[in-house]
């Protein structure tokens, strides 16, 4: 294991890290935010950047170095899918009596659009081939950007427009050079970053209101009465902007202290699984059941996330039920080969 660690870089991994645990936060204040000034300003920072950048960290992974081995883990990205998809589409017919399995089963649920969407991202790239990708750079990131804005003119929901929208972020990080890290980013004052966070906070505390999460990447349709279309499209577009600054911030502080990179391979495990702990939370929050303040929900957030890198380091059984039937075909293969 120590050798396989060796071989990953820490910046990577303590990014995922960091973006996995801001993923849990931003899940457990959820049902709070109408509750408090300061969760409501946390919850929106944090939409401001965790999936763009979550979503960028994965573009730049996706690389296709052997065609095997990727789309083996298309293969078993899609597996992860189908089974928790089947989880989610079983609840409606033990409480509804709706059986109804297909086609529900192809529309994803809750947290699932980011696994369709990274599956429709990575068969892009075994389409159209990285030499292709590569000479197209500029018209790959434009189409994405165009129609990521334009996506809101269409009454599309759900991981289709999510596929548009974040598509930009994605394709930023497959075309992300690493020496960038060391050439800009570190150029940016540590002090700077800090000092621009907080102010990006305070700004947001003060100065906004409402819920961003649904313009930049969940609600997709402009056209909703009585809000201006146009409105809505240049919101977008700041948003857009306001990501990309702020998660270069985000990797400026990383980059600092590169913190928790030993759990950076159990961020899949995390994203998949955390909400099963923390759905069943929620009616003890807004019922008051549990107590609920800010530093409270933020110790909630950290138990959650840190049991689960936990779990998942030393448990082999978290993996398995992530890809019971890939872990069957490789023990089987290990087999053979024994023999």
């Amino acid at each position: 294991m120590n050798s396989i660690l060796l071989k990953r870089n820490p910046f990577w991994d303590s990014l995922k890290v960091l973006l996995i645990f801001t993923v849990v936060y931003g899940h457990v204040i959820e049902t709070c935010v109408e509750n408090s000034r300061f969760n409501q300003a946390m919850y929106n920072t944090i939409y401001l950047f965790h999936m763009p950048l979550f979503v960028f960290v994965s573009g730049f992974f996706s690389h296709m170095k052997d065609r095997k081995k990727y789309l083996l883990r298309i293969c078993e990205i899609f597996e992860t899918y189908l089974i928790f998809q089947f989880i989610r589409c079983m609840k409606p017919i033990f409480t509804d009596g709706n059986v109804s399995l297909f086609p529900n089963i192809l529309f994803p649920k809750g947290i699932l659009w980011y696994l369709a969407c990274l599956l429709l991202w990575r068969t892009i790239i075994v389409l159209f081939k990285e030499q292709w990708l590569t000479r197209h750079k500029k018209s790959v990131l434009v189409f994405f950007f165009v129609s990521g804005l334009g996506i809101g003119f269409i009454s599309i929901d759900g991981a289709l427009s999510r596929f548009f929208i974040l598509g930009i972020f994605f394709f930023l990080g497959y075309y992300f050079n690493e020496q960038y890290i060391s050439s800009y980013l570190r150029k940016i004052p540590l002090w700077l970053g800090l000092l621009s966070i907080l102010c990006l906070f305070i700004f947001v505390y003060l100065k906004i209101n409402t819920d961003i999460r649904g313009i930049i990447h969940f609600e997709n349709y402009y056209c909703k009465p009585p809000n201006s279309p146009i409105i809505f499209l240049l919101a977008r577009l700041c948003l857009y902007i306001f990501a990309l600054i702020f998660g270069c911030l985000v990797m400026r502080l990383v980059l600092a202290k590169q913190l928790f990179a030993f759990w950076g391979n159990c961020t899949l495990a995390i994203f998949m699984i955390h909400t099963t702990i923390i759905i069943p939370l929620r009616p003890l929050f807004t019922n008051n059941i549990l107590p609920n303040n800010a530093f409270l929900l933020f110790v909630y957030a950290v138990i959650i996330w840190s049991t689960l890198a936990w779990m998942t380091c030393h448990f082999k059984i978290i993996s398995i039920i992530l890809n019971p039937i890939s872990y069957i075909l490789r023990m089987s293969r290990v087999k053979k080969q024994a023999i």
